[in-house]
């Protein structure tokens, strides 16, 4: 499974928890700015990462 590493200053991880159905699999759930927004998702392609949702806690 593909690792997430996060550039400095573009992502905040908010909280990691197992995947139950998967136990090789993790969530991840990361805060970033809107403006780098697009800036981590496409780091996040590059490591295979897959997205589950997006979303604005606003």
């Amino acid at each position: 499974m593909p690792r997430y590493h996060q550039s400095a200053g573009t992502a905040q991880t908010v909280f990691v928890q197992p995947v139950s159905s998967f136990p090789s699999m993790k969530r991840v759930a990361v805060a970033t700015p809107v403006p780098m927004l697009s800036e981590v998702l496409l780091q996040l392609e590059k490591q295979q990462v897959t997205v589950e949702r997006v979303f604005d806690s606003k």
